[in-house]
């Protein structure tokens, strides 16, 4: 995929039905490291500071996020 299809795609996705897992901002760093390594970077998006001492990860797929959430 080009940058500009991936794009797209989270466009896309975002907008339909994401699946949210909220995490403490000190493992955010933790977070954004196991989705590189697990997960192709247009299936996943982090927004951080959605709350006081918090980070959202935001993901295409329900299996991903419960995979996600088991490892934070």
């Amino acid at each position: 995929m080009t940058p500009l299809e991936k794009f797209d795609y989270k466009i896309k996705w975002m907008a339909a039905a994401p699946i949210a897992v909220a995490i403490h901002s000190d493992l955010s760093k933790k977070g954004i490291d196991w989705c590189k390594e697990n997960l192709p970077s247009h299936k996943w998006v982090h927004k951080p500071y959605t709350d006081v001492y918090e980070d959202t990860f935001y993901f295409e797929d329900m299996q991903d996020a419960k995979n996600f959430s088991k490892k934070m």
